[in-house]
């Protein structure tokens, strides 16, 4: 059977597009399955040029995805049945396991809820097709709505598209879908967000300042310190820690978010943050656990150190990568100290550092 068994037609319709539909016969009959999938004529600008060449090649891969499934029917390739499986179990699972990442959990537990309201309560593995994907994108990004009614914003639809598609990739590698069905699902694109950071000044009225958790506020200190996530510190053992005489204190460590080995060297005050050292197996913040109460705390202590901004743990993170720069750290060391994979993901906080620096011109 040839590729060309499953063709590609266009059928004209209003406001100067085209629909896409898959011309093929099966079990003796020609059937024409339309795809939802639309063409601009005469595309005006860059935007719509692009949008002609992704739709293609979407269109491309359903029509592969369509042979493969004929291929299927026409000589009794036998799968492993995993039509009826829960996906929504299978998801939670994925979900547990993201338990005391900062920030990541919620976001997979928002994503079930829209799966839910799309889908219904129930959906099976074999209820998943690249067309009921192409749904559930279509629906974050035209009718899904926030508890107050308003529309999603485009980081909120970028986030919960990319954990559907993330789930879908691990149940494509345990089997539990026959493809890979992430690969048809085109992302949405990110909206640059403010990221709040301290100030120097900000930092020390921290440090200045009781809290009501005192490993929150020995954990928060250490990241601004250090640049580490929530969920890197609460893993952190004083086996990750070690001292040579050429390379002073560092941290050998696996990042949670990646899986990445990484080697982060330390300041002294960052090692006296850590306290006393204890058994290589024991944790270095014992106490730090992820729970509505340590927001709360949080909350409190940088309200009542003076400093009116909407400070998470995480902005700790953000706050030591702010420092670096201003203090004239270039952007790849920075970008190996936070442990980023890709300079794109630095380069945000570089463009925080250069608004600063036209305010300070001005």
């Amino acid at each position: 059977m040839k590729l060309s068994n499953v063709l590609i037609g266009k059928r004209r319709c209003k406001n100067g597009r085209s629909v896409y539909y898959l011309d093929y016969r099966q079990n003796g009959q020609r059937r024409k399955e339309s795809l939802n999938i639309y063409h601009i004529h005469s595309p005006k600008n860059e935007t719509e040029r692009f949008a002609n060449k992704n739709a293609l090649e979407l269109v491309e891969r359903l029509q592969a995805q369509k042979l493969i499934e004929l291929q299927d029917q026409r000589y009794g390739t036998k799968r492993i049945d995993t039509s009826h499986n829960s996906f929504y179990e299978f998801y939670q699972r994925l979900m547990r396991e993201r338990i005391g990442s900062d920030g990541n959990y919620g976001n997979w537990a928002s994503a079930l809820q829209h799966l839910k309201i799309h889908f219904g309560e129930n959906l099976y593995c074999g209820d998943l097709t690249i067309e009921s994907c192409l749904e559930f994108r279509n629906y974050l990004e035209r009718h899904a709505r926030t508890r107050s009614r308003k529309p999603l914003s485009p980081n909120s639809r970028y986030s919960y598209l990319n954990k559907f598609k993330a789930s879908l990739k691990i149940a494509y590698k345990e089997k539990l879908i026959h493809d890979n069905l992430s690969d048809f699902i085109p992302g949405f694109r990110q909206a640059e967000t403010h990221r709040e950071y301290l100030t120097f000044d900000e930092i020390q009225a921290l440090v200045d300042t009781e809290c009501d958790y005192p490993e929150i506020k020995r954990a928060f200190l250490f990241s601004c310190l250090t640049g580490l996530r929530y969920s890197d510190i609460a893993r952190l053992t004083w086996s990750c820690l070690r001292h040579t005489d050429k390379r002073g204190y560092e941290l050998s460590y696996r990042q949670k978010k990646t899986g990445g080995k990484e080697y982060l060297p330390l300041s002294e005050q960052a090692v006296e943050m850590m306290g006393d050292r204890g058994m290589d197996d024991k944790p270095v913040f014992p106490y730090l656990y992820y729970s509505n109460y340590v927001n709360a705390a949080l909350y409190r202590w940088v309200a009542n150190a003076g400093v009116r901004k909407k400070i998470t743990f995480h902005c700790a993170r953000h706050t030591h990568a702010v420092l670096l720069l201003e203090n004239d750290v270039d952007i790849y060391t920075v970008s190996k100290m936070l442990g980023h994979r890709e300079l794109k993901t630095t380069q945000i906080y570089a463009k925080i550092v250069d608004t600063k620096k036209v305010a300070a011109a001005s």
